[in-house]
């Protein structure tokens, strides 16, 4: 069986770190949510060579290991098309040239790497993960957006827009929590990642 195209997960087929990944990851992996990120200790680096051998060759998600701090690296995880799409957003393209990131993606997600390898998660990284925009302005501060409660990030103003898209990422999650009890990982990559 070929799955993602040169990828090597037969070689780890019962891999429970890759199951929990591609549990956390499956709003990414459906096309929900367009960003992920995951912090990984420098002690633990079998976890990187898990992670390079099951995604590297895989066409829907692609990732970035950044070189965090003396301790930890941090492990961004994309869905190409829907981080652009994200960051093209007119509202959220405003928000970040404001913020003195480049219009161009590629440029875009070169400065977040940047700003992430200084040692340093920045607060507009909810962009990128997809949060919605009242919610990333209402955490870095502004007055007229009231916190209102804590999901999965923290919310602003009106958490209608918040409450939909969190539904949405639990679905995912539920949804992938029942393909990895009825299916193979195998599987789940060659239907989904490929």
């Amino acid at each position: 069986m070929t799955i993602c195209k040169n990828c090597t997960l037969c070689a780890h087929p019962k891999s429970n770190y890759i199951k929990w990944l591609v549990n956390l990851l499956s709003p990414v992996i459906f096309g929900q949510k367009p960003s992920e990120i995951i912090s990984i200790p420098k002690s633990n680096f079998e976890s990187i060579e898990e992670i390079q051998a099951h995604f590297s060759a895989c066409s829907k998600i692609k990732f970035k290991v950044i070189d965090f701090s003396q301790y930890s690296y941090k492990v961004f995880f994309f869905h190409p098309s829907k981080l652009e799409s994200t960051l093209k957003n007119k509202s959220n393209l405003i928000f970040l040239s404001k913020l003195g990131y480049s219009s161009s993606f590629e440029k875009i997600l070169c400065e977040l790497f940047l700003k992430i390898s200084f040692g340093n998660i920045p607060d507009e990284i909810g962009v990128f993960l997809g949060y919605p925009l009242k919610d990333v302005i209402g955490f870095i501060g502004h007055p007229s957006l009231p916190y209102v409660k804590t999901q999965a990030w923290r919310i602003y103003g009106n958490p209608r827009l918040s409450d939909q898209l969190y539904s949405q990422f639990v679905k995912s999650k539920e949804k992938m929590s029942f393909l990895l009890e009825t299916q193979s990982i195998e599987d789940i990559f060659a239907s989904y990642l490929q």
